[in-house]
């Protein structure tokens, strides 16, 4: 009577010994391709970086009004700071993927570019959210279609200038702002979609 339990155990033992066997096998051959691809990543050679799609801050088209707010003249003071520095998005690109592209040799400098992406788009969502507090729509619209322009993917950049396009009664522009973010490469993503098909009652 107690055979049938017992073959029973002695499966499982054996289907989860060969299931953990093929789990290390997968998990052996994944770690082997990417030392492998790592190393081909190291001895890559430094080439030019003149291809890169490095941002260019439009000074002449973003707002600067006169002002006595200091969170104001901070975020202006820092977009002037970023304009001379080089800006690079490269969300998404692993480090590895950078020194197979460009060599070893460049991988701090990019490093450093992206870094100078990641504070623009952090400064113009700052920016963006001060105009805003301060009723400079108009400006604040500008300077977060910047921000798109340049693929940030801060959640609230694109709810803030989704709800400034619904307070405009321009939904046509959110649904854009929506076929813009289908192409973000990013894990925040699926969390800017739902935040703007929510902004368009869907």
């Amino acid at each position: 009577m107690k055979l049938p339990w017992f073959t029973s155990i002695v499966l499982l033992v054996l289907w989860f010994s060969f299931a953990l066997k093929r789990a290390s096998r997968n998990m052996e051959k994944e770690s082997e391709t990417f030392w492998n691809r790592e190393s081909r990543a190291n001895r890559a050679a430094k080439k030019s970086l003149d291809s890169l799609d490095y941002i260019e801050i439009p000074l002449h088209s973003l707002p600067f009004p006169e002002t006595e707010d200091n969170e104001l003249l901070a975020c202006q003071a820092g977009i002037l700071e970023l304009a001379e520095k080089q800006i690079v998005n490269l969300t998404g690109i692993s480090n590895t993927e950078l020194k197979l592209e460009y060599g070893t040799a460049n991988l701090n400098t990019l490093i450093s570019y992206d870094q100078n992406f990641t504070s623009l788009a952090r400064l113009l969502y700052r920016w963006g959210v001060r105009l805003d507090e301060l009723s400079l729509t108009e400006e604040a619209v500008s300077v977060l279609e910047f921000g798109v322009r340049c693929r940030t993917d801060i959640s609230g950049h694109y709810a803030l200038l989704a709800k400034l396009y619904s307070m405009q009664g321009q939904p046509e522009k959110i649904r854009r702002l929506m076929a813009d973010a289908e192409t973000l490469d990013s894990l925040m993503k699926p969390t800017i979609l739902r935040i703007l098909s929510e902004s368009l009652g869907e």
